[in-house]
């Protein structure tokens, strides 16, 4: 049992501040269930926008690593994840044109287990409607580094709609590299996929995925079928 606060306001001019927390009313001790109410969760995020093609943030993550079952990730993608996850993080947003935009993030992490700090940094750039082919295109890194692993991905990804927006196809590439510190062991995913989204009558839109994961010594793949209705 546990409920959950969320808090958000604009009190200061171009200012956005978010806070969430989870509080848990009941545990088990020793095998016994116990009433005790106890702050498991915190969230803080503030942003600022000086102009509307300008913003910053800081973010305080204080969450706990939630386990549930993710079908469509792999495990790289875990581990980069869970590792980006709690400590401090900041990013900066510029559009300095209607069809260009630039995202800069790191992030600090410290906490008891580790035996240094882990860092993490990136970038995205995104332009809209590429001359020529008429496409939406973004590229994006990332850079990780803990107490025992480092890891980075390069990922690209292009849009596109046509005939008023009826049909909307998308492909990624992601390449993620990944190796544990004082370990051999290294890994690397190749993952491409495609997308392909068409509006039906009757509101409802039906899409058709495709996921490769590629190894060096495996390789899979995955269908995903969706049908939609809106009301």
């Amino acid at each position: 049992r546990y409920f959950y606060l969320q808090h958000t306001n604009d009190i200061f001019p171009k200012t956005y501040f978010f806070a969430s927390s989870e509080v848990d009313m009941f545990k088990k001790v020793n095998g016994a269930n116990k009433n005790s109410v106890s702050l498991t969760s915190i969230f803080f995020s503030i942003r600022y926008s000086p102009v509307q093609l300008i913003s910053a943030s800081l973010n305080y993550d204080a969450r706990k690593n939630v386990i549930y079952y993710e079908t469509y990730k792999t495990l790289l993608e875990y581990l980069i994840e869970n590792e980006m996850r709690q400590g401090y993080s900041a990013s900066i947003y510029v559009k300095p044109s209607s069809q260009l935009s630039v995202t800069l993030h790191a992030g600090y992490r410290f906490q008891k287990r580790d035996t240094k700090p882990s860092r993490n940094f990136g970038g995205t750039i995104s332009y809209y409607q590429i001359p020529y082919v008429k496409v939406d295109g973004s590229l994006s890194l990332l850079k990780l580094i803990s107490s025992y692993s480092e890891g980075a991905q390069i990922a690209f990804r292009m849009s596109k709609s046509l005939w008023n927006d009826d049909i909307y196809l998308s492909g990624e590439i992601r390449d993620i590299k990944y190796r544990f510190i004082n370990n051999p062991l290294a890994m690397h995913q190749l993952i491409a996929g495609v997308d392909m989204s068409i509006r039906v009558p009757y509101n409802m839109y039906a899409s058709l995925s495709y996921e490769g994961i590629f190894e060096k010594k495996n390789t899979q793949g995955s269908f995903f079928i969706d049908l939609t209705k809106r009301f």
